[in-house]
C-alpha cells in the first residue's frame, strides 16, 4: 500500500460542546441514510460537512467517524485512494483515542480495500485484526459483516467449503441480532457460493429464501438483483421458462429503482 502523508494531530483544547456533538452525529446520520438510499453524492456533502465541523471545534472522535464514513462512499465508488486516506485518517485518530471500535473498524474498511485489489491473504489478516480487536467479543451488525467479508475472501481462493462456513456464522447472526437486510444479503451470498460447489438445491433454496426477505423489506434495488440471479440459476440449469419468469420482475424492480440498462450481472457476482 502507498504511504499516505495524513496532518499530524497535535493535542489541543476541545471547542465542542455536547450539541456541536449532536449536529456532528445527526449529520452522520443523515449521510448513512442517504449511503443506504444509494444518494452518495448527498451522502458526501454531510460527511463533509460533519469531517469539517468536527476539525473547527477540534472534535476528534466526530472527525474520526467522518472518515470511516467517507471512506465507505468511496468503497462504493470504488475510488480506492480516497478511501484510503479516510481510513488510515479515522485509524490514526482512533489509535490515538484508544478507541476499539474506531481502529477495529478501520481495520475492516481498509481490508475491503485489499479485497478490492486482490490482495485476498492481506485482507484476511485485518478483517481477522478487526475481529480479535472487537467485533468477535462484541458481535453486531459489523461482526457479520465482517464474516461475510471473509467468507468473500475464501471464495476467491476458491475455497467453498470455508467460504460457507463463514457465510453461515453470518447468517446465524444476523438471525441473532434481527437483521434482515443483512441476512438477505448473506442468504444471496450462500446461494452463490452452494452453486460454485455444484450444490444446485441449495443454491436455488437460499436464493429463493434471499427474495422473501427481500420482499418484505421492498428493497427494489436488492430485489431487482436477487431476481436476476435466480433468473440466472434457471438459465444455467437449462430452465429457460423458470428463467424468464424470473426475468420480468428482475426487470421490474430495475426500472423501479432506476437502475440503467447494463445491471444484469451474471451468477458468479457477489451480493
Amino acid at each position: 500500500m502507498a504511504v499516505l502523508h495524513l496532518p499530524v494531530l497535535l493535542a489541543a483544547q476541545p471547542l465542542y460542546s455536547s450539541g456541536d456533538s449532536v449536529k456532528v452525529f445527526s449529520l452522520l446520520e443523515k449521510a448513512d441514510q442517504q449511503i443506504t438510499s444509494s444518494q452518495l453524492s448527498e451522502a458526501q456533502q454531510s460527511a463533509t460537512e460533519a469531517l469539517e465541523f468536527s476539525r473547527q471545534k477540534k472534535f476528534l472522535r466526530g472527525e474520526a467517524n467522518a472518515h470511516t464514513t467517507l471512506a465507505d462512499i468511496y468503497y462504493r465508488r470504488s475510488e480506492s485512494p480516497k478511501m484510503g486516506y479516510h481510513d488510515s485518517a479515522s485509524l490514526k485518530i482512533g489509535l490515538l483515542l484508544k478507541d476499539s471500535f474506531l481502529i477495529a473498524l478501520s481495520y475492516y474498511q481498509l481490508g475491503q480495500m485489499l479485497l478490492d485489489e486482490n490482495k485476498i491473504t492481506e485482507a484476511q489478516q485485518l478483517f481477522n485484526k478487526a475481529l480479535q480487536l472487537k467485533f468477535e467479543k462484541d458481535q453486531s451488525s459489523y461482526t457479520a459483516v465482517v464474516y461475510n467479508d471473509m467468507g468473500f475472501a475464501y471464495g476467491a481462493k476458491g475455497e467453498h467449503e470455508k467460504q460457507i462456513e463463514w457465510l453461515l456464522k453470518a447468517m446465524r447472526l444476523y438471525d441473532k441480532i434481527d437483521d434482515p437486510a443483512g441476512m438477505s444479503q448473506t442468504l444471496s451470498n450462500l446461494s452463490t457460493a452452494y452453486w460454485e460447489l455444484g450444490r444446485r438445491k441449495e443454491a436455488f433454496d437460499y436464493a429463493k429464501r434471499a427474495i422473501v426477505i427481500r420482499e418484505k423489506l421492498g428493497d427494489a434495488d436488492a430485489l431487482s438483483l436477487s431476481y436476476n440471479n435466480l433468473s440466472q440459476l434457471y438459465l444455467l440449469s437449462d430452465q429457460l421458462d423458470s428463467a424468464i419468469k424470473y426475468l420480468k420482475p428482475a426487470i421490474k424492480y430495475a426500472e423501479a429503482s432506476g437502475l440503467k440498462a447494463g445491471w444484469l450481472k451474471p451468477i458468479s457476482v457477489w451480493d
